[in-house]
């Protein structure tokens, strides 16, 4: 929920927000330079709850949530939120309410309407990019999901898969790329005694190294339509 306090706590215009559980690819200048004049966030529609206006998260909030995004990757304009004093309705919806999808839907809520979505490259969430490729073209386009796959900015790892758990998922090879890169003595005291506690059910391991797979020869939808008729 610290994410709500930013607009209080950070005295600059703007600001880039990334979770921790993500890689940027590119220069994320490419992001800060985005032109959010007149809105107060901009971000990546998120593939679950955006694709539909009438779902039941959307009466929940009140809110269309054709444009709700994910917020793992925010562009913020702390201009624009303290003008608007929603800095202070972020922090009473904080302390007041309770929400699925806790700091997100509340950020969701309270910049309705004011609220920029941005191209998928900036929050390539790697739970929906290789799986879920038609609602994503219907979303964004094919040459944009296309893109997204080719050159994203940031891959996110959004979810309970992780890389550090799950090697054979989407992209994981990159985040361990970067592991890899880190110093020695920062990876000896922090990074390898927290990856030695991590694991998951062998079971699960084999069955993500088993999509993955299916995924990469471009079997996936194909796997899906048979377990739907199983």
């Amino acid at each position: 929920m610290y994410r709500l306090l930013i607009p209080q706590i950070v005295e600059v215009e703007k600001c880039v927000y990334l979770d921790s559980d993500l890689i940027v690819e590119e220069d994320i200048s490419c992001l800060f330079d985005i032109d959010i004049s007149g809105y107060c966030v901009a971000g990546v529609k998120d593939l679950t709850i955006a694709k539909n206006i009438q779902t039941r998260h959307s009466r929940f909030l009140g809110i269309p949530t054709t444009d709700y995004i994910q917020a793992g990757v925010l562009l913020m304009n702390l201009n624009e939120i303290r003008r608007l004093e929603l800095d202070k309705e972020l922090v009473f919806q904080g302390r007041n309410e309770d929400y699925p999808y806790n700091d997100q839907d509340i950020l969701n809520r309270v910049f309705w309407g004011r609220i920029k979505t941005i191209d998928l490259r900036f929050n390539v969430v790697t739970v929906n990019i290789n799986r879920n490729d038609n609602i994503l073209d219907e979303m964004y386009g094919k040459e944009k999901v296309k893109k997204a796959k080719e050159r994203p900015v940031v891959i996110h790892y959004a979810g309970y898969r992780k890389p550090w758990v799950y090697k054979h998922m989407y992209c994981a090879k990159k985040w361990w790329k970067y592991i890899k890169m880190q110093n020695k003595q920062i990876a000896e005291e922090y990074i390898w005694p927290f990856l030695d506690k991590q694991s998951a059910p062998l079971s699960d391991q084999v069955k993500e190294k088993a999509e993955c797979m299916v995924k990469n020869l471009g079997l996936y939808p194909v796997l899906k339509k048979v377990i739907k008729y199983l």
